[in-house]
């Protein structure tokens, strides 16, 4: 067999329809990850200042909930929601845009 016969075995190279499959992958990965802190955070903040507050670790969290709104309006709730929203957005993003990009083909 001569080398014209032997047809080179290219390495699989990344399409530009790929590399878009793998950013909306990456997108919607950080998409979730917004969505489901931004509707959980308010229980992170309970629970955070559960711990902080050990003097009233005997009320309820419907009490610990509404003493926080009370003092600092419904926005205390999402205190500190801004650093997490970025943090979790990044996070998933590579998460995903890696998984996506690096899985082998069926």
């Amino acid at each position: 067999m001569s080398k014209a016969e032997i047809e080179p075995v290219a390495a699989p190279a990344t399409s530009a329809a790929q590399q878009g499959d793998n950013i909306a992958h990456a997108l919607a990965g950080a998409g979730g990850g917004l969505l489901s802190m931004t509707l959980t955070y308010p229980l992170v903040t309970l629970s955070t200042r559960a711990q902080v507050e050990s003097k009233r670790a005997q009320s309820s969290t419907y009490d610990a909930a509404r003493r926080i709104v009370q003092r600092e309006g419904l926005g205390g709730l999402f205190s500190g929601l801004e650093s997490a929203l970025f943090g979790i957005s990044v996070t998933n993003f590579v998460y995903y845009y890696c998984a996506t990009t690096l899985s082998l083909p069926p």
